[in-house]
Order: structure tokens, then C-alpha cells, then sequence
């Protein structure tokens, strides 16, 4: 069968998710994490950011799990993208 197929869901917005990015080598010490992880070993990384239109940015490992909120933002999230 050549169809795609999904194999991950996340939720957690809000509002409309208005960008997302994978980086499988996106890494969360510039967040002030430690080893580029949140709260947990390597299995924990950052490897996906989703923005929304209500301001709130969130962080996600390969497999899904969501590992930290980014509020303050005034407006709404225009898109996502992890720079180098």
C-alpha cells in the first residue's frame, strides 16, 4: 500500500495550529535545558515545535510527548522554525 499513513497526533492548542517545525536535531539548551533535553534524558529532546494562533508555542519529542509551553507572546504565532 503506497498511501501515507499517520502515525503520531498531538494536541494542545486552543486555537488553530498556524506552523510547525521537525528538527530531529533541535536542541532545548538554548531554552536553558541541559544535554538538549527538558526535564528527562535523550529520549526527551526537542524534535518538534507547533505555534498557535492564541500566542502559545509548544515543544515535542520524536515520539510525541509534549514537553513545554511557550506563553507571553502578545499576538498569535504566525509560524514555527528552529534556527540553528
Amino acid at each position: 500500500d503506497d498511501a501515507c499513513k499517520r502515525v503520531l497526533t498531538v494536541k494542545a492548542h486552543e486555537d488553530r495550529c498556524t506552523g510547525a517545525d521537525f528538527h530531529p536535531t533541535a536542541c532545548a539548551a538554548m531554552l536553558g535545558a541541559t544535554e538538549g533535553t527538558v526535564d528527562g534524558g535523550p529520549s526527551e529532546a526537542v524534535a518538534m515545535g507547533t505555534a498557535c494562533a492564541d500566542g502559545v508555542a509548544h515543544l515535542w519529542s520524536v515520539g510525541g510527548k509534549h514537553l513545554r509551553s511557550l506563553k507571553g507572546h502578545a499576538d498569535r504565532l504566525a509560524r514555527m522554525a528552529f534556527h540553528p
